[in-house]
């Protein structure tokens, strides 16, 4: 992986603690099973701030960071989908998620909850949820903040609380949300100066930058992981935990094909609940978005099973920053595939960008 543009200062260690950061819909949870499941090391879902926010220079134990990333295409469809910690992008077109700024819509009636730090600015916020033990806080829109639903007394909301429809046996105050959330805690990512991103394309190339930037200051190893290269075959997870523990001196559990086999057919699906994948889903769903690099970058624009276009795709392509994609192997799409299976270039006016501000 191209990794010219970032100065690291890791070298590989026995890790007795391995920290996980991904974006939103990257398959970190499922990630996490599988090394919770076969490595003899404690996993964490932050370095210094959660793991799907971006990261500032803190102070942590010695271990391996992981750092994964899914293929642009298929993640912006999937979270839009599910936009997690987005309300104001939730029930969009395509074409509209794409577009929107980065920031919550003021929401009338919504209780107020204020919080500043010593200086008195919005900027930094408190953490998402203590419960993650995460040393700092998220740099976050301060209009999401402040525009939190209160949690009561002794409760804060998780992050995977999830679009979902509202079960039985539900806490009452989960189930008291308002419906305009979605259930789902409103985070914003901001940009350093507190204002928003221009769209959610601009915030993500800023997110993996700043991903790529733990390798400037963090000290341990740190692993890129792309997030299609798992899902090329049901083999793939056990070779990244073979060559994982080659290259970072991981201790593997005894019977590692064994504790993976019941993960590698789980995924979060169903609003948090787990759903059994299964070997006939394997080879339609997880092989086909693991395809390889050839035909990953041939998208499928037929309207009646994608909501890609080629003017959206060319759309995408001028407005990614490529160089932070490379690092996990992934590149602008070139051509595009109609309903009747035909394949030809994608043609787009003005060349693509290598590095965006």
């Amino acid at each position: 992986m191209n990794l010219a543009a970032y100065d690291a200062v890791t070298a590989p260690s026995t890790a007795q603690k391995i920290f996980l950061l991904s974006e939103r819909c990257s398959g970190s949870n499922w990630v996490q099973g599988i090394l919770e499941a076969t490595v003899d090391a404690q996993v964490s879902p932050c370095l210094c701030s959660y793991k799907h926010f971006f990261q500032q220079p803190c102070l942590r134990p010695p271990g391996l960071t992981v750092i994964l990333a899914r293929n642009p295409y298929d993640w912006l469809v999937s979270f839009h989908r599910s936009a997690w910690n987005a309300p104001s992008h939730q029930g969009l077109s395509f074409v509209a998620f794409l577009s929107r700024s980065w920031q919550l819509a003021p929401v009338a009636g919504a209780p107020i909850q204020v919080t500043r730090n010593a200086s008195g600015s919005l900027l930094p916020h408190a953490r998402l949820d203590a419960r993650n033990s995460c040393p700092a806080p998220e740099y976050l829109m301060p209009a999401a903040h402040d525009q939190w639903p209160t949690p009561p007394p002794g409760n804060v909301y998780r992050l995977a609380v999830g679009c979902r429809r509202i079960e039985p046996d539900d806490l009452p105050w989960r189930k008291g949300l308002p419906a305009s959330y979605c259930g789902l805690a409103p985070a914003y990512e901001a940009r350093h100066d507190g204002t928003p991103f221009r769209n959610v394309l601009q915030m993500r190339s800023a997110k993996l930058h700043n991903y790529l930037r733990v390798l400037s200051w963090r000290r341990g190893a740190v692993e890129l992981l792309s997030y299609n290269d798992l899902l090329v075959s049901e083999g793939a997870p056990l070779r990244w935990l073979s060559q994982m523990r080659d290259a970072h001196s991981l201790r593997l559990k005894n019977g590692t094909a064994q504790r993976l086999s019941p993960v590698l057919v789980q995924y979060k699906g169903g609003g948090g609940h787990v759903a059994e994948l299964g070997a006939a889903r394997w080879n339609s769903s997880a092989k086909r978005e693991g395809r390889d690099a050839t035909a990953l970058w041939t998208q499928d624009v037929c309207h009646s099973t994608s909501l890609w276009t080629p003017a959206l795709l060319c759309l995408v392509n001028r407005q990614l920053d490529w160089a932070a994609e490379a690092a996990f192997g992934f590149r602008p799409a070139l051509a595009v595939r109609d309903c009747d299976q035909n394949v030809s270039t994608l043609k787009c006016d003005g060349r693509l960008p290598t590095r965006r501000s």
